[in-house]
């Protein structure tokens, strides 16, 4: 019997290669909504971060998360993603996923 094959997953903030679980996961659905899952679960196109401030402000900075997304966000909708995950690194915000 094959063992199980794991998925690695790239931080889009500094490149680094990983397990999917290790890594927030920011998706994208299919009416343009963008949703953060902590346990890097979810549908459609989605990119990873490594939970820590740099590598968030730099895939937002560089718009590495528009870039694997294959999307273009406005200034606000970055300020508020990368807010978002900041708040959700120091866990201020239990519910992110229900609120995309």
């Amino acid at each position: 019997m094959r063992p199980k094959k794991v998925p690695i997953r790239t931080c889009i903030g500094c490149g680094k290669k990983g397990e999917k679980w290790g890594f927030i996961r920011i998706g994208l659905t299919k009416d343009g909504r963008l949703l953060i899952s902590p346990d890097a679960k979810g549908e459609g196109r989605g990119a990873y971060v490594c939970p820590n401030e740099r590598c968030i402000r730099e895939a937002v900075k560089q718009k590495r998360i528009s870039k694997a997304l294959r999307t273009r966000f406005c200034s606000e909708q970055l300020q508020s993603l990368r807010e978002q995950l900041l708040g959700l690194l120091k866990g201020g915000s239990e519910d992110e996923e229900e609120k995309g």
